[in-house]
């Protein structure tokens, strides 16, 4: 629970913020319902509300409504409803579905209506939204891997390969996710290709083999590869180990737990930098609404420069604007990291990637398996899938 005078703060700056703020359709009577899935006392949850209350002062003749459903169950239950003839006006959540929620035409085509107002968000952060070059969501924050770091072992961190086997050569502890989405971002540091144009997975070894060959090399340092995730999390917050990649969700906890000793850099380079999957989180419109142009309007608002610093500042999450000033170096890691990171594809075939990868890492880092055979066996399962 957020203590009261963090909510006081957070209540003054959002007031300040808001004020002066002029309706621009207080003539249009609205009714408009957000779905999110923050949870209930969460920093998150307080900000939205404020954020909400504010733009229903600023616009008299809206009336807002806010719900909140288990992240896990908020997709489907969206989807669900949408195809049903209902659902929320405007919902809020991560792009994993994107692409599914437009081929199965529940989320509105917001091209048009967003021409011009999307000038100071990143390259990536528009792209991360557009499918079939139509934009179908308003950016909110991004979500991207980077390297976690003790300063109490770490002084000065890696910014390449070699200078993490290094520190782990010379007796550094660090934990490694052997998943196909933590060990993503080292095939690109290398160099390495995944899918041709047209979203075929090429079994080419450049970058590949690199990538096996490096961290192979980290584990006969002493790196350990776990896949139980928790205890390698308590590891890193206990101080037992001095590094552990993962995204900006994890931010605050870390934060709690290391203090001032918590350090981030972008994923160590090879011979390119890495290139980690990027997510990101924003405001869909519902194709069902009866109030699309408030509908944006709001979404804008609750995504606008304020809004994001508001939530970097108090939540950790990570800006897609440009004119949002940064000044905690442990945010610009991640922003950082955003302008070399790979957007999560939107389309079906994309699905077919986890399982077939997850395992050609599995083989390789703990099955001696041959790199060049595994990876053409997980592309070949992933294309046959795909047909």
């Amino acid at each position: 629970m957020i203590n009261k005078t963090l909510r006081n703060l957070i209540i003054v700056l959002l007031l300040i913020a808001s004020f002066g703020c002029k309706s621009q359709s207080d003539q249009i009577p609205a009714h408009l319902l957000l779905w999110h899935s923050f949870e209930t006392g969460s920093a998150e949850e307080m900000i939205l509300s404020t954020l909400v209350g504010n733009a229903n002062e600023n616009h008299p003749n809206w009336e807002i409504e806010i719900a909140s459903i288990p992240y896990d169950q908020i997709n489907q239950k969206y989807q669900a409803a949408v195809k049903a003839g209902g659902g929320p006006d405007l919902y809020l959540d991560r792009n994993d579905q994107l692409g599914e929620m437009v081929s199965n035409h529940v989320i509105a085509d917001l091209t048009n209506f967003l021409d011009g107002k999307l000038s100071q968000v990143t390259e990536n952060g528009v792209k991360g939204m557009t499918v079939d070059g139509k934009i179908y969501g308003i950016p909110l924050s991004s979500m991207t891997d980077v390297l976690f770091y003790n300063k109490t072992y770490v002084p000065e961190p890696p910014r390449t390969t070699d200078d993490l086997l290094e520190m782990v050569n010379s007796g550094l502890k660090v934990i490694l996710s052997p998943t196909a989405y933590h060990l993503f971002a080292w095939h690109g540091a290398f160099g390495g290709a995944w899918l041709d144009n047209s979203g075929k997975c090429i079994p080419d070894e450049g970058g590949w083999m690199e990538a096996s060959n490096f961290l192979l090399a980290l584990k006969d340092a002493g790196a350990i590869f776990s896949q139980d995730f928790a205890s390698a999390e308590a590891a890193f917050t206990n101080g037992q180990t001095a590094f552990l990649i993962n995204g900006p969700w994890a931010l605050r906890s870390y934060k709690t737990s290391l203090g001032q000793n918590l350090g981030a850099v972008p994923i160590p380079s090879g011979t390119l930098s890495s290139q980690p999957f990027m997510g990101l989180e924003g405001f869909y419109v519902n194709p069902n609404t009866k109030n699309p142009e408030a509908a944006i309007e709001l979404g804008l608002i609750l995504s606008d420069k304020e809004s994001q610093k508001l939530l970097m500042d108090f939540a950790g999450y990570i800006p897609v604007r440009t004119d949002v000033q940064i000044t905690d170096p442990l945010i610009q890691a991640f922003v950082i990291a955003d302008r070399t990171a790979i957007l999560i594809p939107q389309n079906a075939g994309f699905k077919k990637f986890w399982s077939p990868f997850n395992l050609m890492w599995q083989k390789i880092l703990f099955e001696n398996a041959d790199f060049s055979d595994a990876y053409k066996e997980a592309c070949l399962q992933m294309n046959n899938e795909n047909n």
